[in-house]
């Protein structure tokens, strides 16, 4: 169970998964989840507050991405693949 100030170390490879996130953090503790090298995967599906997401090459995903005012979410960087 992930708790508010946790951070998720995922390790290089390439995942077929979008990964799901439950839980939310708080202002001052937020989740993280942060590769350690090149990580490839399908993206994340957050429902929950204060996430923060890191390092993460996210392909084949459909559709766009979209969320709601005021959830503790930022994108820093963001690329669009063909």
């Amino acid at each position: 169970m992930l708790n508010g100030g946790d951070t998720v170390i995922v390790n290089p490879g390439t995942y077929a998964e979008r990964v799901q996130v439950l839980t939310s953090g708080t202002t001052g503790r937020p989740l993280t989840f942060q590769t350690q090298g090149t990580v490839v995967m399908r993206g994340f599906n957050i429902h929950a507050s204060y996430v923060k997401v890191t390092g993460f090459e996210i392909t084949n995903t459909p559709g766009d991405f979209s969320f709601g005012p005021d959830r503790g979410l930022r994108v820093l960087s963001f690329r669009k693949q063909p």
